[in-house]
């Protein structure tokens, strides 16, 4: 999902980068804020582990796991006492926000690589990564994604372009994620899918943490599909094509996704 995020949107840093990140892999330097977000999903992850094997919430265990994780990470002493006070924080008010309700069964961290074989869109191997799946009784499934900073209960358009897009971003991310679990042998049969961003950050204006629930229709699914085909022709051909026609913006996003769909780039 990242990788295909990061080919619709090359507008910023151009396909070079889209090379050297997706393709040829060039390790990076460490980023705190990512560092951070993978910090707290550490924490929920061995959090609800706990929580599947005992079924009691273990609040020592959300700190100490998010703490651990972070520290691992080597950042300055500064910075990273920054970091864990704000973690420390948040963590606070989202164990309260948590354990409010009876979770069923749990699959954390499941990756789509390394089980039932993978997925498969014809001969294209899809990979992603699910933070959290829930299957109900009813044999229903809330498949959740966490997200650090800032959040939104809606995806109605009423922001600033910077905030248009990172909702694009979501929505594509969202749109994957029903592919993989339609093409999936081990969940296609599962029919009944709620798919959930939990911004796992509380909004403190606000005071309160934001959950986007999304039921991705059958359009935008095949849409999706057909924008990885589309995408995928490219990287094999290594056809990188030349965005400055389009303008930096959501509008300019969509316009190229429309062109790659019609085979103009």
């Amino acid at each position: 999902a990242t990788a295909l995020q990061n080919f619709l949107n090359i507008f910023d840093a151009g396909p070079e980068y889209f090379i050297a990140n997706n393709i040829l892999r060039f390790p990076g330097a460490k980023n705190i804020a990512s560092s951070y977000g993978s910090a707290i999903h550490t924490g929920l992850e061995v959090f609800f582990t706990d929580y599947m094997q005992k079924w009691t919430f273990m609040k020592s265990l959300l700190f100490e796991s998010f703490e651990k994780s972070l520290i691992q990470e080597g950042f300055d002493t500064t910075t990273l006492r920054t970091y864990l006070d704000r973690g420390r924080a948040n963590l606070e008010s989202l164990y309260t926000e948590i354990v409010g309700k009876k979770y069923e069964k749990l699959f954390l961290e499941y990756d789509f690589r390394t089980v039932w074989g993978g997925v498969y869109l014809g001969d294209i191997q899809l990979t992603g990564k699910i933070d959290r799946i829930e299957q109900l009784s009813d044999d229903s499934l809330i498949i959740t994604d966490y997200k650090t900073g800032g959040g939104f209960d809606t995806f109605d358009g009423k922001w600033s372009e910077y905030v248009k897009v990172k909702q694009w971003k979501y929505q594509l991310q969202l749109a994957f994620y029903a592919v993989l679990f339609d093409l999936s042998p081990r969940w296609a049969p599962f029919r009944q899918r709620q798919y959930e961003l939990f911004f796992v950050e509380k909004n403190r204006d606000e005071d309160k943490f934001h959950r986007l629930t999304e039921y991705v229709q059958q359009g935008e699914f095949e849409r999706t599909k057909s924008l990885i085909r589309a995408v995928m022709t490219c990287i094999r051909d290594l056809r990188f094509p030349d965005v400055n026609k389009y303008p930096k913006s959501l509008e300019g996003i969509r316009q190229f996704e429309e062109d790659l769909l019609n085979w103009q780039v």
